[in-house]
């Protein structure tokens, strides 16, 4: 059982956890639970797995109905991330992502080997650049709808907090 950490550090849990256990699966898909991602978008990702054979497929949340503060704090997120890194992720913490176990492991092994990446919080966002700097992201256009269940437990500045966070880590 494992106790609330937060949704970076649950996320780093569980794709650790299926990893390790569940040997036999070749990719893994991390959706949020809250509805705002749609599961149609999985149909054009299998294809995409199919014919292609590529390793990661995330969804750009391309239409957004989650607010503009949202939209505008992504966008500051991956612009801010490129002068730093000069690797441009588009959507650095998308919330839906279908990605070959194999080579996720290989990423966050070599992540690993940086002390200073157990202290980022946001986890997706490290996974984003880690699988970007070392594979190759290919993205499709999703729409991400209004939260319908539950109340997000991030507010503008816990959001300002955690991202100053993994900025200064990175």
């Amino acid at each position: 059982k494992k106790k609330n950490s937060g949704h970076g550090n649950s996320c780093k849990f569980g794709l650790k956890f299926i990893i390790k256990k569940y040997k036999k699966y070749k990719y893994i898909l991390q959706i949020d639970s809250d509805n705002q991602c749609d599961p149609k978008y999985f149909f054009q990702i299998y294809n995409l797995i199919i014919n292609y054979n590529y390793k990661f497929i995330f969804g750009y949340r391309n239409l957004r109905e989650d607010g503009y503060l949202r939209f505008f704090i992504s966008k500051i997120m991956s612009i801010t991330f490129f002068f730093k890194k000069f690797i441009y992720v588009k959507d650095l913490n998308t919330p839906y992502r279908v990605m070959n176990v194999l080579e996720l492991k290989k990423v966050l092994r070599i992540l690993s080997k940086n002390s200073n990446y157990e202290k980022i919080q946001l986890f997706n966002c490290l996974m984003s650049y880690g699988i970007k700097k070392y594979s190759d992201i290919n993205w499709i256009n999703i729409k991400f709808r209004k939260r319908i269940y539950g109340n997000s437990n991030y507010n503008l500045l816990k959001m300002l907090t955690l991202f100053l966070n993994f900025i200064y880590r990175i």
